[in-house]
């Protein structure tokens, strides 16, 4: 497992059972979208979300940082 796939696999494992399931739901459903939509998706998700540029307060729950 390379190392990018190692931090989202334990961000994984940190969620909830409900939390993991929502999750996998939500990633069938981008496998499952046309390659056009799914270019979308991250420029959609820094919009809504938005970027985090200072401290975190804690480690990150995927990295470990």
């Amino acid at each position: 497992m390379n190392e990018r796939t190692k931090k989202v696999y334990n961000g994984f494992t940190t969620l909830s059972k409900t939390e993991q399931s929502e999750l996998i739901k939500e990633i069938n459903k981008y496998i499952k979208k046309p390659v056009t939509q799914k270019k979308a998706i991250p420029e959609h998700r820094e919009k809504t979300i938005g970027v985090v540029l200072g401290p975190l307060g804690g480690a990150c729950p995927c990295c470990g940082r």
